[in-house]
């Protein structure tokens, strides 16, 4: 598993942080998706970034799609070691 790296995604507050920091108590080269800077973000049909609300509507959702900056992620993906 040296080599692998797990990256940990999905909404917030659904636990992330704790798995991750858990699969590192066992020796797993695990990070949550939310600690690597700049890697996504909110965007408007124009592609212009928007906050998330403290309450999305299922309209704001339908409306702007959660996008991620794949040169960000294959970039942080080719580090040898994971923070």
């Amino acid at each position: 598993m040296k080599n692998q790296k797990v990256l940990i995604i999905g909404p917030p507050f659904s636990g992330k942080s704790y798995i991750s920091s858990k699969l590192k108590e066992k020796g797993v080269n695990a990070i949550d998706a939310d600690k690597i800077d700049s890697l996504s973000k909110w965007v408007n049909e124009n592609g212009d970034t928007v906050q998330f609300p403290d309450s999305a509507s299922q309209d704001w959702l339908s409306e702007n799609k959660f996008v991620w900056d794949r040169e960000v992620l294959e970039n942080f993906l080719g580090k040898e070691e994971l923070p």
